[in-house]
């Protein structure tokens, strides 16, 4: 007797669907991959300004800038942006913005002189000094898809135990 499943033609997705059926399968497969491509792009945004953070805290000169526009895009917990001029050590008018937490904007008013740094290779990679709400930002929305992937894989265990449990 074989008893090489391969040959019987039972694979481990065979396995699944028939104890779980293919709708449980299909949406917890859906939803891994929706958590884990989100989780991604977050993460390689994160690592860009993380990056950026500590190259600015390394090499950048600190200088002044006026404040010259705000902006606020979303609602409750959306994105708070401060726009900012500066003139670099080569003497070139350099135009910044900068996302901040809504503290940081609400006190903050057009015509302000903040504090910030600078590239001296490149004057456009500039940042607030100090700033690390995107930091704090883009780390909460990494943890965001991991707690709904569990919550989303909670519920179909769940769920597939009382359909179980009503047979």
């Amino acid at each position: 007797m074989n008893t090489d499943n391969k040959s019987q033609g039972i694979s481990f997705f065979n396995i699944l669907i028939c104890k779980y059926g293919k709708f449980y399968i299909f949406s917890f497969f859906v939803i891994a991959i929706v958590a884990l491509l989100f989780t991604f792009f977050t993460g390689l945004s994160l690592y860009k300004i993380t990056n950026k953070y500590f190259l600015l805290e390394k090499q950048g000169i600190q200088t002044n800038a006026k404040i010259i526009n705000k902006e606020e895009v979303g609602f409750r917990g959306g994105y708070a942006y401060l726009y900012y001029k500066f003139t670099d050590d080569q003497n070139n008018l350099v135009v910044g913005k900068e996302e901040v937490d809504k503290f940081v904007y609400d006190k903050t008013q057009i015509g302000d002189t903040i504090k910030i740094r600078y590239l001296k290779s490149n004057s456009a990679i500039n940042g607030v000094v100090n700033n690390k709400a995107p930091i704090i930002k883009r780390a909460i929305h990494m943890i965001i898809p991991a707690f709904v992937f569990g919550l989303a894989l909670k519920d179909n265990i769940f769920n597939k135990i009382r359909c179980k449990n009503e047979r």
